[in-house]
């Protein structure tokens, strides 16, 4: 990866669906209190994007997307990603992080997708003993 830093770049729906990149696999997903669509980028190219709902009446951040570009992954960037995700869930006091994981592409299946965001501390998600199907959380 080049030395300049990987940094958010907030964005609207409509100009992220713009890019050409994203544009197949990018989804309307508009479930929580807010809708945060950003790209990521390093020294100004799109290494991807993140699509954040934040529920603020519950505590919870929650990763709706994180699609990282073909060429750019396995370099750390949706580490990055996770990371500063954490840090802001944290920063505005919340519980924990939450994500339904689903690949976006043909590249990547659910099972190691699942098995990278475990990885990172993410466990299956529960309320009241029962299983959130599909659902991953990472306490704070």
């Amino acid at each position: 990866m080049d030395k300049c830093e990987l940094e958010f770049v907030g964005v609207g729906y409509a100009e992220l669906i713009e890019v050409d990149e994203f544009k197949a696999v990018v989804r309307d997903q508009r479930s929580g209190d807010i809708t945060d669509f950003y790209y990521i980028e390093c020294c100004y190219d799109k290494m991807g994007y993140v699509a954040i709902d934040v529920f603020e009446s519950i505590g919870v951040l929650s990763i709706c997307q994180l699609y990282i570009l073909p060429q750019n992954r396995c370099n750390g960037v949706g580490s990055w990603v996770v990371s500063e995700l954490i840090m802001k869930a944290q920063r505005l006091g919340f519980d924990f992080l939450s994500v339904r994981p689903h690949p976006i592409d043909n590249m990547i299946t659910l099972e190691s997708l699942v098995g990278w965001y475990c990885k990172m501390g993410f466990e299956k998600a529960f309320a009241e003993r029962r299983e959130i199907h599909g659902e991953y959380h990472l306490y704070l």
